[in-house]
């Protein structure tokens, strides 16, 4: 099996990337959850258990099918195993994503990684997130000025957050083709997630030939729930509050003049609109089948969807407006006439409604005509399940709380062409 191979989005899965969640989530101070949940402004705990119990489901629908599933921790430890530069490399991506400023701190936080006595500690360390009672600035009345004169920190006030979201795999990185595509998050304490994934992609020895880009140079954010594998040569990519055009425009150019082989030759680009709690285009549209869609009616307004090609000079674009309306562009693109589109228009409140804004345009494509879906959304469930859709509930509540689907939680990596 190849590594690296996702050329669109309902192919048979053949592996993906998961994180299992632990005790990350658990490391708030009273009063804490949310700074470091920030975006679960009803909810004041995260309820480990019932998480657990959702992340088992999704990956007993995975296994059920054949598809073999990566865990983020256990390439961490596969990655620190096999390379010894690996563990100064994962380190100092730490230090850098961190936005720790001065010596005193950065030495501190580095001593106390580096102190790690077992690889499986350090990875701990950085998920779990670090304290100023942690690095060894702390000190009794009588060895410190800064504690003499109470000015000293909290010791149980995070220095480095915890890694409280990294079960949103889809988010950090995304697959075009055969390359490897790094977001730049929106939130900077999600950035340490990103890094995790490029020491992985530079010493495990299952990815470090993927030729790859980094959106964490670019000026402009990009998340991998915006980018869309459409078919062989094309990617679609979510203009959103997430992602913005300045980084379409660099992860174009690099696909189109510095990825060798990317087989990519167009990228199109589609403003996502803002509804709830939904963030990226996966939540508003997924491909279902070979002549299906799961499209949020918000999306199927007359919108702008534009189109990216390498232009005439070396690492130049031509961009033009591609369409204004999407069905035709996507049965054009694809070449499939007489699409199905599953929109689900409801009445504002209706429970139809509520529905497509806890997820149920985010759908897990499985295999053509197979998908994993939101337990919670039983109507858009029944409605697929009698149009010929094999569906796959799971609960997603506690993972996903409204800001996708299944989707969210599984980073494809391997996909059978069409």
């Amino acid at each position: 099996m190849q590594s690296i191979h996702v050329r669109n989005e309902i192919g048979k899965l053949g592996c993906v990337l998961l994180h299992r969640p632990g005790a990350e989530t658990q490391q708030l101070p009273h009063g804490d959850f949310g700074r470091v949940f920030y975006l679960r402004p009803t909810r004041s705990q995260f309820n480990l258990c019932e998480a657990l119990e959702e992340y088992n489901r999704l990956s007993t629908v995975l296994s059920g099918q054949g598809v073999e599933i990566l865990v983020l921790t256990d390439l961490l430890h596969e990655t620190l195993e096999n390379a010894e530069e690996a563990r100064s490399d994962l380190i100092n991506g730490v230090l850098s994503d961190s936005r720790i400023v001065g010596n005193e701190f950065k030495q501190g936080v580095r001593n106390y990684l580096e102190s790690s006595v077992t690889n499986d500690e350090l990875i701990d360390r950085i998920l779990h997130g670090i304290r100023y009672g942690d690095i060894g600035l702390v000190l009794p009345r009588s060895a410190s000025l800064t504690s003499f004169t109470n000015e000293s920190f909290d010791p149980d006030t995070f220095l480095i957050n915890p890694l409280n979201t990294a079960f949103f795999t889809r988010d950090p990185m995304s697959i075009a083709g055969h390359s490897l595509v790094f977001s730049h998050m929106y939130w900077p304490d999600r950035n340490p997630e990103v890094g995790l994934l490029q020491t992985i992609s530079r010493f495990h020895p299952r990815f470090k030939d993927a030729p790859s880009w980094d959106g964490r140079a670019s000026s402009f954010h990009i998340e991998g729930g915006d980018v869309i594998d459409l078919d062989e040569h094309s990617l679609l990519v979510g203009i959103s509050s997430r992602t913005e055009a300045g980084a379409i425009d660099s992860l174009a150019k690099e696909l189109f003049w510095q990825i060798p082989d990317s087989g990519i030759h167009t990228v199109y680009a589609i403003p996502v609109p803002s509804e709830g709690s939904r963030l990226h285009l996966d939540a508003y549209l997924t491909r279902i089948d070979v002549d299906s869609f799961i499209i949020d009616p918000t999306l199927m307004r007359p919108t702008s969807i534009y189109q990216l090609q390498p232009g005439k000079q070396i690492g130049s674009l031509r961009v033009k407006l591609a369409s204004d309306n999407l069905k035709s562009f996507l049965e054009h693109v694809l070449g499939t006439g007489g699409l199905r589109i599953f929109d689900f228009r409801a009445d504002p409140g209706s429970r139809l409604h509520q529905e497509l804004e806890n997820g149920a345009a985010s759908a897990l494509c499985l295999s053509p005509g197979v998908i994993c879906t939101c337990e919670e959304n039983v109507l858009t469930n029944d409605i697929l399940s009698k149009a010929g859709i094999e569906v796959h509930p799971i609960p997603t509540h506690e993972m996903v709380a409204g800001f996708g689907g299944p989707s969210s939680l599984c980073l494809p990596l391997v996909r059978e062409s069409l």
